[in-house]
């Protein structure tokens, strides 16, 4: 994927409450190359252009393949997220804030992170494991028992990572997400936490990884190009990646690396760390034996059944708990993005940081894997709170109220029209680039049911999702 520093520059927008100032900015679009139907290796690199790093691994057979490559391993599962990240000890390796920040967003990420996050290559990470330990963490989950499937316990086993020429410490791996959602897959998301044995365990300056394996789509890349969409239009969202896994030697082919919301994120993007971390199931993930967690609920319950008449009480209410500002700007972006199960359309898929006693709560972006999909709709109208039926039973109350009031919804729109046309404009070369160096990877995938047409399609199918939202935001009258 084309670097950020190289495709568009970081958006310096200050939304200030009831009263919008955004400081536009031009952005380049880049040009990326058509990917290559011929594939004769398969480097453990490949850049943005397609061109191999010097260690190249031959793989035969893979050329010819537009039908998928098959392989005489049985077919498996994958999911959502759903991890223990109740430890909020912090190894002290972050930069010193950077003091240009949006309303306390800072992004100065660890160093030691970001071999890990190079959006300009696709890198191989091996996962190994003792003799035994993998079959068994495929058995639980192919069959996972009552406990596992109840959430009472998780299907934890030994392993170590090898990435760019460095072995972790001894690791904890497991099957990702939810277990009722297992039998859907064909191959198993992960999770490798490297505190797993020793709570000071970390790996590249992470403490874990979130291997996600996009069972739903034949190109893995929505997180990637939806995160850097939300980077640059300045919120705090994690970094996205496609890597290359193998498994005690056996290719996997590609999964989408994306970088876990923890202590860690907090202080890699803000000035104050000290605050309440929520996941996307709205249970703690910092504080949890300090804090009740209660102001979440009350905050989301507010904006709740709101009635016509109670809309500025309401608001009042909202912003006595939460950071308004950052809601705003993360309601415009994703109706940019037009998604499907995310916090606008009233289906979670949200982390959400509480610095206390001010500004409050804040929403952080998480799992855009739905975005520019056949769910989505490229005409959805300013203002919805619900997505899709299948997604979402009933709207998302806040997200109702801050449209309702005149001056919110001002601010929304405001930000919407800065980031179609600061941000948008980039988003086709970082998905043109984003697939190219996909396909290589895509092609060795054994346990795939896409074929490397049905990739190219869907590729294609994203930039045209992609450019109807844009056409649509640019001809929508509240937009002018």
């Amino acid at each position: 994927m084309t670097a950020r520093r190289n495709a568009v520059p970081h958006l310096s927008a200050r939304l200030s409450f009831l009263g919008v100032a955004f400081f536009a900015f031009s952005c380049a679009s880049g040009d990326a190359g058509a990917p290559s139907d011929a594939i004769a290796s398969l480097p453990d690199v490949v850049d943005a252009t397609g061109d191999a790093e010097p260690d190249v691994v031959e793989v035969a057979d893979v050329a010819s393949q537009d039908d998928g490559v098959e392989a005489d391993v049985p077919a498996s599962d994958d999911v959502l997220t759903g991890d223990d990240t109740s430890d909020d000890t912090r190894a002290d390796t972050a930069d010193e804030p950077d003091t240009n920040t949006v309303d306390g967003f800072v992004w100065v990420p660890d160093p030691d992170t970001t071999p890990l996050f190079d959006e300009a290559t696709v890198k191989t990470l091996d996962l190994t494991f003792p003799p035994g330990e993998f079959k068994a963490l495929l058995d639980c989950w192919r069959n996972p028992s009552a406990d596992v499937l109840s959430g009472d316990e998780k299907c934890w086993f030994p392993c170590t990572a090898t990435f760019d020429g460095q072995t972790s410490v001894e690791s904890g791996c497991r099957p990702k997400g939810s277990p009722k959602k297992w039998n859907e897959q064909w191959k198993p998301q992960l999770i490798v936490r490297f505190d797993h044995v020793d709570d000071a365990g970390r790996f590249f300056g992470l403490r874990r990884m979130n291997l996600e394996a996009s069972p739903d789509h034949a190109a893995p890349v929505r997180d990637q190009v939806g995160m850097w969409f939300m980077r640059e239009a300045g919120l705090p969202a994690p970094r996205a990646v496609l890597l290359r896994v193998r498994i005690d030697g056996q290719e996997y082919g590609p999964y989408q690396s994306i970088e876990p919301v923890d202590k860690e994120f907090l202080s890699d993007h803000y000035e104050d760390a000290e605050g309440d971390l929520y996941d996307d199931d709205l249970d703690l993930v910092t504080n949890d034996k300090t804090s009740d967690g209660a102001r979440l609920g009350v905050f989301l319950e507010t904006g709740e059944d709101v009635a016509p008449g109670d809309v500025a009480a309401a608001l009042t209410d909202l912003d006595a708990l939460g950071d308004l500002d950052a809601f705003v700007r993360h309601l415009a972006a994703e109706a940019c993005l037009g998604t499907v199960d995310n916090f606008s359309d009233g289906a979670g898929n949200t982390y959400f940081y509480d610095r206390l006693p001010t500004p409050g709560i804040a929403p952080i972006p998480w799992d855009l894997d739905d975005i520019f999909s056949s769910w989505a709709d490229a005409e959805e109208p300013i203002g919805t709170c619900v997505g899709p039926k299948d997604f979402a039973d009933s709207p998302q109350g806040v997200c109702e109220v801050l449209y309702a009031v005149p001056e919110t919804r001002a601010a929304i729109v405001a930000a919407m029209t800065s980031y179609r046309d600061g941000v948008f404009p980039g988003l086709a070369a970082e998905v043109t680039a984003a697939c190219a160096m996909a396909r290589p990877v895509v092609a060795l995938d054994p346990f795939t049911p896409f074929s490397l047409s049905d990739f190219d399609d869907d590729c294609a199918a994203i930039l045209d999702a992609m450019e109807a939202r844009r056409t649509w935001l640019i001809e929508a009258p509240e937009l002018q």
